[in-house]
């Protein structure tokens, strides 16, 4: 079990990003809060990466757009359906930067 913790952790994490950051802010501007939750899930992609060491942490960006599929009809219109493809594209992006960094900091520790 303790292996799998910080798995969850992020996972509890990028639940709370999707699902209460819109509700907490919602009398904030909306694009601070996009940019947020956009902020937000590229970090916790990149954090997926460095902590698991299973090739199943390739599959989150299809867990963080199923997330983000499943919070539209609680705090979006229709025409949100559309930013699917932004949720997918930043988490991609964060698990392939956590990929090289990741990469970069075994090659750096593991040449001294």
């Amino acid at each position: 079990m303790k292996k799998y913790l910080p798995k969850i952790i992020i996972i509890l994490l990028q639940i709370f990003v999707l699902y209460l950051f819109p509700f907490a802010f919602k009398y904030i501007d909306q694009i601070i809060v996009i940019v947020g939750i956009f902020l937000a899930v590229f970090g916790l992609s990149m954090m997926i990466v460095i902590v698991s060491k299973n090739k199943i942490k390739y599959f989150y960006s299809i867990l963080v757009s199923i997330m983000y599929v499943t919070s539209i009809p609680l705090f979006y219109n229709d025409s949100a359906f559309g930013n699917v493809v932004w949720y997918f594209a930043i988490s991609s992006g964060g698990l392939l930067l956590g990929f090289l960094i990741d990469k970069f900091v075994d090659s750096v520790y593991n040449n001294r």
